[in-house]
């Protein structure tokens, strides 16, 4: 049996951290009244890197 730790390894909060990164971003495509491919092409984001997050952030959230 695996003990639960107290910390976060680098690779779990460089993880974190991405997933933190995305959801802003999300949110800040939703409030800005563009379009998802309006905004990805403000933003220099391809649409399915976004379309991909979205799906993570919603299955963690969820």
């Amino acid at each position: 049996m695996e003990r639960k730790r107290d910390y976060m390894t680098v690779q779990e909060l460089t993880e974190n951290e991405k997933y933190k990164f995305w959801y802003f971003k999300i949110k800040e495509c939703k409030e800005s009244g563009l379009s998802v491919k309006d905004f990805c092409d403000k933003n220099n984001i391809k649409p399915s890197t976004y379309y991909n997050y979205q799906q993570k952030i919603r299955n963690i959230l969820c």
